[in-house]
């Protein structure tokens, strides 16, 4: 398995919140409002996993090719952090 980032876990009232690696959002054409699945594997790993794409070949042509900015932004209504 590629390891793509590290996150920290970020408490807003009782809730956990993880964010997502922009460059997996963008690269999965995700927008505001879809929904992501998520599963335990059989070692107890969290797995999520993108809803299927419609064929778009020039979505996700540019891996991790964003260019890198501080803090978190906002992207499409998901919050991602690079």
């Amino acid at each position: 398995m590629y390891e793509l980032d590290k996150r920290s876990l970020i408490g807003i009232n009782r809730a956990t919140l993880i964010t997502l690696p922009v460059s997996w959002v963008r690269n999965n054409g995700l927008v505001k409002g879809q929904k992501v699945s998520v599963a335990l594997d059989d070692s107890g790993r969290l797995v999520i996993t993108p809803p299927e794409k419609e064929h778009n070949p020039d979505v996700g042509a540019n891996v991790g090719a964003a260019t890198p900015t501080t803090g978190a932004q906002h992207t499409h209504g998901v919050v991602a952090d690079d």
